[in-house]
């Protein structure tokens, strides 16, 4: 519940987020095919009062369970994302993508870099 201020002010902002992984044990991880959903489905809920957000989680509704996960939050998670609804440009669209690559090179940062610099502008 502790995204980056960046993070979130890229998305409030309406620019794409692409989060890149790798990893030597998964396809996808998990933070990645339920927790970009999480976050989609939470700043849809929080920040535009979209209750119609339907989030997918490999293929499934997962609604019924964010739902019940959001009424959870603390009053604490609410203020913190509160801060950032001042600066919505007007657009209502979450713009978050990501890859994931098996690798081999798990602490061998040059190769993560390669791949990082691959799919960033320069």
């Amino acid at each position: 519940m502790d995204l980056d201020y960046d993070f979130l002010m890229q998305i409030v902002i309406g620019n794409s987020i692409m989060i890149i992984d790798a990893s030597p044990k998964k396809k996808v991880s998990r933070a990645l095919y339920q927790g970009v959903e999480w976050i989609k489905y939470f700043l849809q809920r929080f920040w535009f009062n979209n209750h119609n957000y339907i989030p997918l989680v490999k293929g499934y509704n997962a609604k019924n369970y964010f739902d019940q996960c959001y009424l959870q939050l603390s009053d604490r998670v609410f203020k913190r994302y509160e801060y950032f609804k001042k600066f919505i440009n007007g657009s209502t669209k979450i713009d978050i993508d990501y890859r994931c690559y098996p690798t081999r090179n798990d602490s061998q940062y040059n190769a993560y870099k390669e791949i990082l610099m691959k799919y960033t502008k320069p």
